[in-house]
């Protein structure tokens, strides 16, 4: 089942996403210097015993290595290796290209309601497709992923250059292009449209161009979400 929504509710649901991830990495930036602070403090008073000296120095250099990539950190919430792989490998694309991406998954993911290979299709479509039309600014791709107790939720919004295509256009094999966007959200369509429990939402606000992307997948026993 597709869906195709472009009323203000779906622009305030990307513009929530955006505040739930700002509000999470500030408290982490806030827990980051309280830490250190902590430390720093700790070494000070530590200075005559060398052997806790060279502990705390251990803990600060590990410390400091998962700071450094917050995010890495929580694909230990991603049971399947091969759904972590997906996300690695664009966190890595990222770092590597300097490109701004916040992830979100605040909880254990543990089932995919779909069949595995279709889920890692479509993840890489969608991620893929946020990195090759993003505006080339400091704007953040945000990226959630949430086990819920109906189903598994995943979400995308990047910020992107203004289009003349309508929704249903960006979708439609042969319509789009890689410079105007839509690439591969036609396969994704394709795919999905196979699953009674799989629902695509997808929504761009001409107003903030935030370009927005979300699948739910309802488990076996529960009912759609929408």
């Amino acid at each position: 089942m597709i869906s195709f929504q472009v009323k203000e509710r779906q622009h305030q649901e990307s513009l929530q996403l955006y505040q739930i991830n700002e509000e999470y990495y500030h408290h982490l930036e806030e827990f980051k210097h309280d830490y250190k602070s902590l430390l720093f403090s700790l070494k000070i008073t530590l200075q005559e015993n060398k052997e806790t000296l060279e502990f705390l120095k251990i803990l600060e250099d590990h410390s400091a290595a998962i700071f450094e990539k917050p995010q890495i950190q929580q694909l230990t919430n991603i049971v399947s290796p091969a759904v972590r792989g997906v996300f690695l490998k664009f966190l890595e694309k990222a770092e590597s290209e300097k490109i701004p991406i916040q992830v979100v998954i605040p909880v254990e993911v543990k089932t995919i309601p779909i069949d595995l290979v279709v889920f890692i299709r479509c993840l890489s479509i969608f991620i893929s497709n946020a990195f090759d039309h993003r505006v080339a600014d400091q704007s953040p791709i945000t990226i959630n992923l949430l086990e819920e107790k109906e189903g598994l939720r995943f979400s995308i919004a990047n910020k992107a250059n203004p289009t003349n295509l309508t929704l249903s256009e960006m979708v439609k094999r042969g319509k789009t292009s890689k410079k105007n966007g839509g690439l591969g959200l036609y396969s994704a369509k394709k795919m999905l449209d196979v699953y009674e429990n799989a629902e695509l939402k997808i929504d761009f606000s001409k107003q903030n161009h935030c370009f927005f992307v979300e699948m739910y997948l309802a488990s076996r026993k529960s009912k759609s979400a929408y």
